[in-house]
């Protein structure tokens, strides 16, 4: 006679372990896979605040971090600002268990691996999968492809590309009104900051708004650029006799002086020091001349302040040819600190006159 197979015999409380779901799919259970928009609207809205609090730290505690930024291509920028949101994003969601855009869309990403629930490096890894396969990188016009071929798969319960047999979002319920200002301060948010940095970049001086802008003629190269508008320039004679082009929005907040003379055979050490010389009954510089590069171009560097009215300067200096190129920015704002160039996209216009 056969021997009879062991009986299972249950515990009160317990049934077969093949019969317990794991707790990341059993949270499957009675939810809709979230909606394409919803999902959209809480990563931007991610991506944005963390792109404004990632930035205001570099300002204030990377200075010179900020400066490198402002010199990148925009492509870059992009690219590099898509890639620290989502580590970012995965940190606080390791941290958290949700991301703020998540949270106001109650919406939870749920492993359907059966494993542990998402810690900080399964959501780094799940981050960085949406930064290649959901955003494209964030490059310009690519990044459009994936994300309607993942919108069209969300929008049939399908997984994203990027969390096939790995995960999926779920929709806890909420009332229309949480949804409604859910959505309404996603967007004021993304677009309040788009518009923010566009003004930022491209800002609107004195009463000028409006104005066309103005063109200008470099007279040592000959090359024309367009000022912004309300800009203005004129042709003046620095004290030491340099033709100097100066340039100032309608408020003059800031004013520039560009100048160049001839190299004749000087060092880029000789020719700063003979200005500094030639500059001591105007301004006292601080600090020493420091090496850098402004938009592809090798510069030195260096401080002032204005004898007379304590106003903050900055002074940089490089050499194209044969000749040395001046451009003095000064602040007429003494609280308001020294204005690199590299702040100044009308600076950069400036610039682009000279080869």
């Amino acid at each position: 006679m056969s021997a009879e197979p062991p009986r299972i015999v249950p515990v009160a409380g317990d049934g077969p372990i093949e019969d317990e779901a794991p707790a990341s799919v059993a949270a499957l259970a009675g939810h809709d896979p979230a909606g394409p928009w919803s999902r959209y609207l809480a990563r931007q809205f991610d991506l944005t605040y963390l792109a404004v609090v990632a930035g205001a730290f570099v300002a204030f505690a990377m200075p010179d971090v900020q400066d490198r930024l402002l010199e990148a291509p925009e492509a870059g920028i992009g690219i590099a600002s898509v890639a620290a949101g989502a580590f970012l994003n995965a940190l606080i969601v390791g941290i958290f268990g949700t991301s703020l855009g998540k949270r106001m869309f109650a919406l939870e990403v749920v492993r359907t691996d059966g494993g542990d629930p998402p810690g900080f490096s399964w959501n780094t890894v799940r981050e960085f999968k949406v930064w290649f396969y959901g955003l494209a990188m964030g490059l310009p016009v690519i990044s459009l492809i994936p994300l309607l071929n993942n919108f069209r798969e969300v929008k049939d319960r399908q997984p994203a590309r990027y969390d096939i047999g790995s995960a999926t979002v779920i929709a806890h319920p909420i009332g229309a009104l949480r949804q409604a200002a859910a959505t309404f301060l996603s967007i004021v948010v993304v677009f309040g900051v788009l518009a923010f940095s566009r003004v930022v970049d491209h800002p609107d001086h004195g009463d000028a708004a409006g104005a066309p802008p103005t063109n200008w003629t470099n007279p040592v190269t000959g090359d024309s650029v367009h000022l912004p508008a309300g800009w203005i320039s004129q042709e003046m004679k620095a004290p030491d006799g340099t033709d100097l082009s100066t340039f100032a929005p309608g408020d003059e907040s800031v004013l520039l002086y560009l100048g160049a003379e001839p190299a004749s055979g000087m060092s880029m050490t000789d020719y700063a020091g003979a200005l500094e010389l030639n500059a001591s009954s105007q301004v006292t510089m601080r600090g020493r001349w420091q090496s850098d590069i402004l938009w592809g171009r090798s510069v030195v560097q260096r401080e002032a302040l204005t004898i007379k009215s304590d106003w903050p300067a900055t002074y940089t200096l490089w050499r194209s040819g044969n000749l040395f190129w001046r451009l003095i920015i000064l602040n007429p704002s003494p609280e308001g600190g020294p204005v690199r160039p590299q702040a100044l996209p009308e600076a950069k216009a400036v610039l682009a006159t000279i080869r």
